[in-house]
């Protein structure tokens, strides 16, 4: 009971303070858990023919994996769309770590790397052609456009086609008859 004294804003207790609401708790989510499962499996797909596109599916897929947790545990499916877009991404790493090891290795891939690297840094230095010529050296080590070991199929003595290598069978099959323009043909 108040006195006269007393209102609503002078009470009689100094520690008096109204509750303060409850700050919402993120609970998760089952949509980020299936978008990381679904990211999971479009890195693992896209590893044989797009590796740069499996490290961009890869990596979003670990993103949406983490922010589903939330308070409770991490969904089934945000796991697998987890270990998924892990081996995909560990595999386009490895790949990409074999194929610079191999290109550097070889004395040639060095050479290669120093003068791209020059031509990147001082671009003032080169012309257009001068950077058509370093581009051609490199494809066509010889000066030859056709490196091939296979150059065509010049010779046919290779392959044995069969006593009717040279018959034709189809006649006049693809000529076509001319037709006059006053012709009606129905």
């Amino acid at each position: 009971m108040m006195n006269e004294n007393q209102n609503e804003y002078n009470h009689p207790d100094p520690l008096f303070y109204p509750a303060v609401p409850e700050e919402p708790i993120y609970e998760g989510s089952n949509g980020l858990a299936t978008a990381s499962l679904i990211l999971g499996i479009l890195a693992l797909l896209s590893m044989c023919c797009m590796p740069p596109l499996s490290l961009l599916f890869g990596g979003l897929s670990l993103i949406l994996a983490v922010l589903s947790k939330g308070s409770r545990t991490r969904p089934v499916n945000a796991k697998a769309g987890m270990v998924l877009s892990s081996i995909s991404i560990a595999i386009v790493a490895l790949l990409i770590a074999v194929i610079l090891f191999t290109f550097l290795a070889n004395p040639k891939g060095k050479n290669f790397l120093q003068e791209y690297m020059h031509i990147l840094t001082n671009p003032e230095e080169y012309t257009e052609e001068d950077i058509y010529d370093f581009i051609y050296d490199y494809m066509y080590p010889d000066g030859e456009e056709n490196t091939l070991p296979f150059d065509g199929y010049d010779d046919d003595d290779h392959y044995d086609y069969g006593p009717y290598h040279d018959d034709d069978n189809f006649g006049n099959f693809y000529d076509i008859p001319e037709i006059a323009p006053n012709d009606n043909v129905i």
